[in-house]
């Protein structure tokens, strides 16, 4: 059975969509779904800021360029996830869609980018799992795999590697085991993308 396509759609593709297809990408096991981004109106380049929030966390954007939302890209879709723009969001016949109300990162302070990254991180989280699209441990990735909230730690021995910060905090939140970043199969792998 082939993987089940998401797509997420603004106007511009060059902020929310970049950040939820990427995000995506890191979480779901690409057997089970695959996500790709487009805008109606799509920019010249991606939103440097958010290029950079992105880098924050370990998931590049750079060489990404918006495109368009064609019939050719929304073939074989299972679901649209538009980003909260309004009557300019897009619309595909025949598949299933969502909107998340979320504000464009466009010319937003660095922190409020972060902001809106972190409630793309958590709707993607919880899309995955609803859907049952989750796969392996994505830690390698600097994502929790059910939270995707994780940051590059270095020890007082000079070790680094992904810590989840959720699992840091909260005592009912499942705990991933330290894995180091150099010993990462995962990750070697996914810096090749």
């Amino acid at each position: 059975m082939p993987a089940d396509k998401v797509i997420f759609a603004c106007v511009h593709n060059a902020g929310r969509s970049q950040m939820a297809a990427a995000l995506f990408n890191r979480l779901a096991d690409p057997a089970r779904a695959r996500a790709e981004s487009a805008g109606t109106q799509p920019a010249a380049a991606v939103h440097p800021v958010v290029v950079d929030v992105m880098n924050e966390i370990g998931v590049s954007l750079q060489g990404v360029t918006p495109r368009t939302l064609t019939p050719a890209v929304a073939q074989g879709a299972t679901l649209l996830v538009t980003m909260g723009c309004g009557e300019d969001c897009p619309f595909v016949p025949g598949v299933e869609r969502d909107d998340w109300p979320l504000a464009d990162p466009k010319e937003r302070p660095l922190a409020e980018v972060r902001q809106i990254r972190d409630a793309i991180r958590d709707r993607v989280s919880t899309l995955v799992k609803a859907r049952g699209w989750g796969g392996a441990a994505r830690a390698h990735a600097g994502l929790c795999a059910d939270c995707l909230h994780a940051r590059l730690v270095q020890s007082a021995s000079g070790s680094v590697y992904y810590l989840c910060g959720r699992s840091a905090v909260d005592p009912t939140f499942p705990k991933y085991p330290q894995l180091p970043v150099v010993q990462c199969e995962g990750y070697a792998a996914d810096r090749k993308e």
